[in-house]
C-alpha cells in the first residue's frame, strides 16, 4: 500500500502523545494487545497497526473535548 503524506506541518508534539499513549496502551491493555495480534495475523505491519491506534485516540479525545462545556460558560 502506498501512504501519501497529505499535510507536512503537523503538530509534532501531539504526534509524540498519541504515539506514547499508543505505545502504552500496548504495553499494558489487553484489547489493544489483541488488536494487535488480530492485525499482524491479518499482514498489517506494526508500524501501520500503530497509525491506526494513534488515529483512534485521536478521535476518542476529540470526542471528549467536544462533549465538554469550556471554561466560563454557563449550563
Amino acid at each position: 500500500m502506498v501512504r501519501f503524506r497529505l499535510n507536512r506541518s503537523g503538530d509534532r508534539r501531539l504526534n509524540s502523545a498519541l504515539y506514547m499513549v499508543a505505545i502504552t496502551r500496548l504495553s499494558h491493555h489487553q484489547r489493544s494487545q489483541e488488536y494487535m495480534a488480530k492485525r499482524l495475523g491479518e499482514g498489517e505491519t506494526k508500524k501501520e497497526t500503530i497509525r491506526c491506534m494513534k488515529r483512534h485516540v485521536a478521535r476518542s479525545v476529540y470526542r471528549i473535548l467536544e462533549a465538554t462545556k469550556p471554561i466560563g460558560q454557563a449550563a
